[in-house]
């Protein structure tokens, strides 16, 4: 990961909305952050497989599914 500044907003995947960018920091601390780029082109339709599947997936990177 580089040293750019990244705009961050702090909150729970939406129901309705995705960022384009996802900020996963560890619980332990001896893994890093990890960047996730969220490819799903705008305006995101939920019902969308993509967009589906990444939802799950950020869901289960937070521990939360």
């Amino acid at each position: 990961m580089s040293n750019e500044k990244i705009p961050v907003r702090a909150g729970p995947v939406g129901r309705d909305s995705l960022a384009d960018r996802v900020l996963v920091l560890p619980r332990e601390k001896a893994a890093g952050p990890r960047l996730i780029d969220v490819d799903i082109p705008r305006p995101r339709d939920r019902s969308d497989t993509g967009f589906v599947a990444m939802r799950r997936r950020l869901m289960a990177e937070f521990g939360l599914h």
